[in-house]
């Protein structure tokens, strides 16, 4: 199983001791003339068969998420510019006079060549090959992303199948913060915009966004983390909530946003484009 990239040994191992691995009699395999498609027998541990083995003379019948560990079910990327966070949309190009896709879905940047390994992960950690192989590639649909960012916006995307982290990250109840850097068009001084002012939500004041009757959650944090560029933590994530923060309340443009940091979970040294597993201990945090 592990030469055909069904599954690690390890992961083969688990499978086949869950009875969920079947395959024909070594003496029924593909390559032989009178092989049968119902012959399938319960793989065993240990048991030998022919280096001539296909994929067609084995089958997995269990629903192969039960196996996944918690920290396989929840990658971390980071997210470049020109990539969208979910399925993209189709648009209509009268060039060619048919509907395509503008931009690439960020999964897409889940190849082997893109995983980034830490130098703080333990020897036990999933590798590159826990989420490329096969197995987890018929699956790859079901990873949803938790917390959108738009596709001019970089930074931390966070992809998983763990419904119960989606729900500790997004639901409207959630305190999980989200840090990000974000640069404006501000060519004065900082000191010259008053963002305590601007932004003042102290004695019951409220914070609106245009055409949008709900007050701003508490802004936990906005100040400036260099010469025209914000630092902004919030405890929410509206559609375009930081651009139009800006826009509307600022009266500025962003240039560039990038997201570095959510709940405890930090960008690091993960490089543009690459990727890699959560660690328990990030995990872990979302339900203390």
């Amino acid at each position: 199983m592990s030469q055909l990239k069904l599954a690690s040994r390890r992961e083969a191992d688990q499978l086949i001791k869950s009875g969920s691995v079947f395959h024909r009699p070594p003496s029924s395999s593909s390559d032989s003339p009178s092989a049968s498609s119902n012959s399938f027998i319960k793989a065993e541990v240990g048991l030998m068969v022919p280096a001539s083995f296909s994929l067609d003379d084995i089958t997995i019948e269990q629903s192969t998420s039960s196996i996944l560990s918690p920290t396989e079910q929840t990658v971390i990327l980071h997210k470049p510019i020109g990539f969208v966070s979910s399925q993209p949309e189709k648009v209509f190009d009268p060039k060619t006079d048919k509907h395509t896709y503008r931009y690439s879905p960020s999964i897409q940047l889940l190849e082997a060549a893109n995983f980034h390994t830490r130098s703080s992960s333990s020897s036990s950690s999933p590798s590159a090959f826990s989420f490329l192989n096969p197995r987890h590639q018929q699956n790859a649909k079901s990873f949803a992303t938790i917390g959108r960012l738009d596709v001019d916006s970089t930074g931390l995307l966070i992809l998983s199948r763990d419904g119960t982290l989606a729900k500790a990250i997004i639901d409207e109840n959630s305190r999980v913060e989200k840090e990000y850097l974000v640069k404006v068009n501000n060519t004065g001084d900082n000191s010259e915009i008053d963002l305590k002012s601007l932004f003042d939500q102290s004695d019951g004041y409220d914070l609106f966004l245009k055409n949008d009757p709900r007050p701003l959650k508490k802004i936990p944090l906005i100040e400036w983390a260099a010469q025209g560029m914000l630092r902004i933590v919030l405890e929410e994530g509206r559609k375009r909530q930081i651009r139009r923060m800006v826009e509307e309340i600022m009266n500025l443009k962003t240039v560039a946003l990038k997201r570095v940091r959510v709940g405890e979970i930090r960008l690091d040294d993960l490089k543009s484009g690459t990727w890699r597993y959560i660690e328990k201990s990030e995990l872990d945090a979302f339900f203390k």
